[in-house]
């Protein structure tokens, strides 16, 4: 396990951060958390969320991962 990247990707993203790294509408993320294809958000104050940015990288690279493997390159 690299503890140093752990650390390094151990902070919460609001909202604009988490939108600019997916390319997703603040529908599309919401929509997609409440069917669970998204991760959840944590309440960081009665009045904020954020997003792990280890579990928004990881979707990401799920994503890529599925769509390579979804389609024929030959």
């Amino acid at each position: 396990m690299d503890t140093q990247n752990d650390e390094r990707n151990s902070r919460f993203l609001r909202l604009p951060e988490v939108k600019f790294l997916t390319g997703l509408s603040k529908t599309t993320i919401y929509a997609l958390q409440a069917i669970g294809d998204f991760p959840h958000s944590t309440y960081l104050s009665p009045n904020r969320v954020g997003w792990d940015l280890a579990a928004v990288i990881d979707w990401r690279k799920a994503r890529i991962a599925a769509s390579k493997g979804g389609h024929d390159n030959e």
